[in-house]
This record gives C-alpha cells, structure tokens and sequence, in this order.
C-alpha cells in the first residue's frame, strides 16, 4: 500500500485562485475594462465555506466506510449522508483550537454552506454572565457559541483549549442525535460523538484533540425514520 500524502489540496487551490485572479486582472488591463473593487474578504469566506462542503463531503464518506464500527442504524444514516445530493446538516458550525493565542473559537458563517436549506440556524456568542458561570476566561468570549435551528430547540458548543476538548449540550431533548467532528488536517481521524443524557440536558463530548481547526456538524436521525 502507497504512503499517504498529506494533505496540501487547500493550498493547491488557494494557489490556483490566486493564479485565476491574476490572469484575468492582466486582461481586463490589456482590454481596457475598468475593474470595480471586490470584496476579497466576502470571496475568501464563500470559498472557505464551500471548502468546508467538500471536506465534510470527504469525511462522511470515511465514516461510512467505516460502518462496522458503529450500530446498524448509525452506519446506515451515515451511508445516506454520504450519498446525499445536498447537504444535511441541522447544524454546522467552524471549531478552533488555537494554540498559539491558547484560545478556542466558535464560529458559524465559515459552515453556513454544510447546513440542510431548511436548518434556519441562528447562532450567537454567550453573554458574559454565562461564560463567568462555566469559568471562561474574559479573553474567549468567541469560545463559547450558542445556537437554535429549525429541528434544535437550543445548544450550546465550547472549546476549551486548555483541555484540548469540545463539548456540545442540547438543552431540550433532540431525537437520535448524531454528531460529527471533522478535523481540517486529513491526517486525523473523522470522529462521531456519543451524546449521553444526564438530568435536564445531553451532552456529547470529543476529548483529546489536537489543536486546530475543526467542522461540527449535528444530524437528527428521526427525520428519516431511524
């Protein structure tokens, strides 16, 4: 079996992008067309979201091939997001663990295109008061993320990169919930969290991560009848 290369596909095409915009600068100039500002910023989110599509596309295909490891019912939802036209996502959203600035980050527009059309997600960070109360440093105040979708009542996701965890708690019951962490580096694995019921809420948690950047994606297997 060949070694595995790593993984230098984003580079690739945020080399060939910029190759694209140069090319077409040079003959708008030579044609005498007037080039009207960009928002390069806008263009950079929309490709990383679409980024994200792909890779998550990549990584449920993994999972899928990796059914045995999960219940029957588990591995076939996952063959069926892996087939899918379209994504199908309740809830998505871009994790960070940085370790350079020692914080994480929560953040949802760079996921917005691995969401179902329907998910009508809405997403904000914790008030202060909450984020005292789970004993967050006053300098993360983008490491704990709250959100609402069509088929989730409420959740609340926070990296914590001191333990190099992430941990996502629903604070009304959601059907068959599956969640899964895609990590950015192709070199690790994708991981599928089990979500464990204790007094008023559930809680999935991923623990011993590396640091980076890292997709969270949340299904909820009763709307195809699992």
């Amino acid at each position: 079996m060949s070694e595995k290369k790593p993984d230098n596909a984003r580079s690739r095409d945020d080399t060939h992008l910029r190759k694209l915009v140069s090319e077409t600068r040079e003959w708008m100039q030579a044609e005498g067309i007037e080039e009207l500002p960009l928002d390069w910023e806008a263009i950079a989110r929309e490709e990383r979201a679409l980024w994200w599509r792909e890779r998550l596309r990549q990584a449920l295909t993994e999972l899928a091939g990796r059914r045995r490891e999960f219940a029957d019912s588990i591995a076939g939802w996952l063959k069926q997001l892996a087939e899918a036209a379209e994504s199908q996502a309740a809830a998505a959203l871009e994790v960070t663990l940085d370790a350079a600035e020692q914080i994480g980050r929560v953040r949802s527009e760079p996921a917005q295109a691995c969401l179902r059309s329907d998910a009508a997600m809405q997403f904000s960070y914790a008030p202060t008061a909450l984020r005292s109360k789970l004993g967050v440093a006053e300098n993360e105040e983008e490491s704990v993320g709250l959100f609402i979708s069509s088929t989730i009542p409420g959740a609340r996701v926070i990296a914590d990169v001191n333990n190099r965890s992430l941990t996502v708690e629903f604070w009304e019951p959601i059907t068959a919930p599956l969640v899964v962490l895609v990590p950015e580096d192709q070199a690790l694995a994708t991981r599928v969290a089990e979500v464990v019921k204790a007094d008023d809420t559930a809680r999935a948690v991923f623990d011993n991560l590396q640091t980076g950047r890292y997709l969270l994606s949340i299904y909820s297997l009763a709307e195809k009848g699992e």
